[in-house]
């Protein structure tokens, strides 16, 4: 075995000309590192050909591998793809030099988050299935699309109101061959690799197409399809309240025959944008029985009588009966609360939502909705059954206008709610922290 190259420290001068900054992340191939450059202002990747362990008959095949990544790479001019400044060699090692992307993996992203809004995942889709549009139009195969090389840039870094998707390792691309019947080297990351992967034919545009399946599986899921390669179930099944077309879009490129797939990431990624269109379905959000009406009337009465009975026994009964008074009171002014809450509701159309209370209606068309800010102070509250919920504090709508409108999250299925509120509004989430808001959806 040969071992791979020590780390660089930082302050290390490579080239006469980039000197490291540090280490930012460490791989079986290669270890990447932030530098400055001497010529270029700014920060810059520096990829360092670096097997953790590898055969010396094995070093050549990798090292051929690298430079084809740094020779695909040079050609390439793509916003959605890091810019190649320099590949050179030096203590016979190779280092490749390319645009540096701040941000975080959409891996990390998962690993934090569970899952995606449908939005938020229809839209990372179709963003790389744009990159993937230019790269099979150069005769280019990506052969390793999964949320571990997919980075999520933050708004500022972008230079945008958004933040974008940078498609990054390229090291087992490789050039489309017509004609061939299967691949020579057996490649890929299992669960998002397709059939094709292990030998059952060539990869072709479409294998990358099977790969975006998986990860917009995952996006929407939070299953990681590792776990059962080749096993996906409808991602409607998982949640309901997922849209039917996103659903048949993401298991129509999971087929396992390549002739049954969307033929171009272009169709697939038309598909995505239709599917947009389709009007969620017409329903009414209320809080639940247990929250409106039965939970203070119940509480007060079962407080008061409890403290009523140990007061009894404690002083005397004159005393005893002021306590169910008193807190019947409470009770009653609870039920009073909660019948006010159960006459709110939000309806929920094609067109947009109105909030009912009482005689009060307020219409919101989706354009109209300009954010949407999830406060997570609080989090656990009870049913009558002892069922634990865990829920944010309150969620505020910012309406056109400077027209606020706050709902609680005990409102039955709210999550459905919020997630058709973000993204039939095209809305995107920013940074927490705004006053308070540990989510903020925004345009």
């Amino acid at each position: 075995m040969t071992s791979l190259p020590t780390l660089l420290p930082a302050q290390t001068v490579l080239h006469n000309r980039y000197t490291v900054q540090e280490v930012v992340a460490q791989g079986g191939m290669s270890t990447i590192y932030r530098a400055t450059d001497r010529d270029i202002a700014g920060d810059w990747a520096i990829k360092q050909m670096a097997p953790l362990q590898a055969r010396p008959e094995d070093l050549a095949s990798i090292r051929s591998q690298f430079r084809q990544e740094a020779e695909i790479l040079a050609r390439l001019r793509h916003a959605g793809i890091p810019r190649v400044i320099d590949f050179f060699t030096e203590n016979d090692t190779d280092y490749l030099v390319e645009e540096f992307i701040p941000g975080r993996s959409l891996e990390s992203l998962l690993d934090e988050r569970g899952r995606l809004t449908e939005y938020e995942a229809t839209q990372i889709a179709i963003e790389v299935l744009e990159i993937l549009e230019y790269l099979h139009s150069n005769g280019i195969v990506y052969r390793d699309l999964k949320p571990g090389n997919l980075m999520v840039t933050s708004p500022s870094a972008s230079g945008t109101k958004h933040s974008r998707v940078i498609l990054v390792d390229f090291g087992i691309a490789r050039l489309f061959t017509p004609g061939k019947s299967v691949d020579t080297v057996v490649v890929g990351t299992p669960g998002f690799a397709s059939p094709e992967h292990y030998g059952r034919g060539q990869t072709d545009e479409r294998s990358d197409i099977y790969s975006m399946g998986a990860t917009l599986h995952q996006m929407l899921t939070g299953i990681d399809p590792a776990d059962a390669p080749f096993s996906f179930r409808p991602p409607v099944e998982a949640l309901p309240g997922l849209s039917t077309a996103i659903s048949d879009i993401v298991m129509c490129a999971l087929d396992l025959q390549p002739a049954k797939r969307f033929s171009t990431a272009s169709r697939m990624r038309l598909a995505i944008v239709n599917s947009r269109k389709t009007p969620p379905p017409v329903r009414s959000f209320r809080y639940p029985f247990y929250v409106g009406i039965a939970r203070p009337l119940i509480t007060g009465g079962l407080t008061g009588t409890f403290i009523g009975g140990i007061a009894g026994a404690a002083v005397n009964w004159h005393v005893a009966l002021l306590f169910p008074a008193w807190i019947g009171a409470i009770g009653v002014a609870g039920l009073v609360r909660g019948w006010s809450r159960r006459r709110f509701r939000i309806d929920l159309d094609s067109d947009g939502l109105q909030f009912v209370e009482g005689g009060s209606t307020t219409i919101a068309r989706w354009e109209d909705i300009e954010e949407v800010r999830v406060h997570r102070t609080s989090g656990l509250d009870r049913t009558l059954w002892g069922e634990v919920l865990v829920y944010p504090s309150t969620i505020n709508v910012l309406l056109r206008g400077n027209v606020h409108v706050q709902f609680l999250p005990q409102l039955e299925g709210w999550e459905t709610l919020l997630e058709w509120l973000v993204y039939r509004a095209g809305l995107r989430l920013q940074k927490g922290g705004i006053e308070g808001a540990d989510e903020v959806y925004t345009r």
